[in-house]
């Protein structure tokens, strides 16, 4: 089978899983070509040891610089609101070319892992060939509500502290939104969804309504 592997992952343990199982559909007989964001940690666990080919997408992310407090902050919320629509619908532009070039190229299967910016990657959406998505968790960040308020509850409506924070606060509500829709609808269109323990599943049907098949990390005995 041919297997394209698609991912923007940072280095760490999602970037380990997907050196692993890279490693090992090799083994099993199978042709991987791994497709990374130029983006991703290339580094840490470098799949260019186990995989037949890896191709780097050039991807553009623009980074936001802390905003400033006060009244400037509020001018500030809004462009980083636009800034992040930006890179979002680039990155939608980007898993759009790639998902043609998978079926041009005659791949079977797309393995999806993390991407660092929206989890569940867009190319899940456009893909035109059956998908695997290795869901590690659901964006805690977006699914799970925080435990106390940061900004210590709100000020006095007429205060200007107030004002920036609102602003500030809405819109990265807004922001937060498009990030639950953009993911669940993502998760929602794989055609298979795995998942690495039980507790990782119940919060993937909690967060996506989607039922995941279990598919547990394994430990290499040779090393341990």
């Amino acid at each position: 089978m041919r297997i394209a592997c698609y991912h923007n992952l940072p280095s760490g343990g999602a970037k380990r899983v997907l050196y692993e199982h890279t490693r090992g559909l090799r083994a099993a007989g199978h042709e991987v070509v791994v497709h990374e964001l130029q983006t991703a940690d290339a580094a840490f666990c470098d799949v260019a040891e186990v995989a037949d080919r890896v191709v780097r997408v050039p991807c553009v992310w623009r980074e936001l610089p802390a905003p400033r407090r006060g009244p400037a902050g509020v001018a500030d919320a809004l462009l980083h609101t636009g800034v992040l629509y930006g890179n979002y619908r680039r990155l939608a532009a980007v898993a759009a070319g790639v998902a043609g070039k998978l079926s041009d190229e005659g791949f079977d299967l797309a393995y999806v892992h993390h991407d660092a910016f929206e989890t569940a990657p867009t190319l899940l959406r456009y893909a035109r060939i059956p998908t695997v998505y290795f869901c590690q968790e659901p964006s805690r960040g977006v699914f799970e509500s925080p435990l106390f308020d940061e900004q210590g509850g709100p000020a006095a409506p007429a205060s200007p502290a107030s004002l920036w924070r609102h602003a500030l606060g809405g819109a990265a509500s807004v922001v937060r939104r498009y990030r639950l829709l953009n993911e669940r609808a993502n998760t929602q269109a794989a055609t298979l969804v795995l998942a690495n323990s039980a507790y990782s599943a119940e919060s993937i049907l909690r967060a996506h309504g989607r039922v995941a098949r279990l598919c547990t990390l394994g430990v290499d005995a040779e090393f341990f």
